[in-house]
């Protein structure tokens, strides 16, 4: 095992990639996508920073838009929307989106 829990995973599908929720010991349950390939799965974002969870749930594609629901500790459960190229191929360089 890689040490990534998933048993209530939720997933979407999106072009050629698929977006979910896990736990991969270090961040909590977080929003997560992948190519199917080991080298390009990469957490979306760490909602709650650190081992805490942000539950993200309801995952839903609107448009060119993923909409979900996420908790982080300033605002509490909220609604969050991600951009999300639908026609790409692939990652670009399997960087998370918040930087290098």
């Amino acid at each position: 095992g890689d040490g990534m829990n998933n048993v209530n995973s939720e997933i979407v599908v999106v072009g050629d990639k698929i977006y979910f929720t896990a736990d991969d010991g270090t961040h909590g349950f977080e929003l997560w996508r992948s190519d199917g390939t080991e080298a390009c799965t990469e957490m979306v974002y760490d909602n709650n920073p650190g081992i805490d969870d942000s539950y993200p749930g309801y995952l839903r594609v609107v448009g060119d838009r993923l909409i979900f629901m996420a908790y982080e500790p300033t605002h509490g459960s909220e609604l969050w929307a991600l951009d999300i190229p639908l026609f790409s191929s692939g990652f670009e360089d399997c960087d998370p989106p918040w930087g290098p």
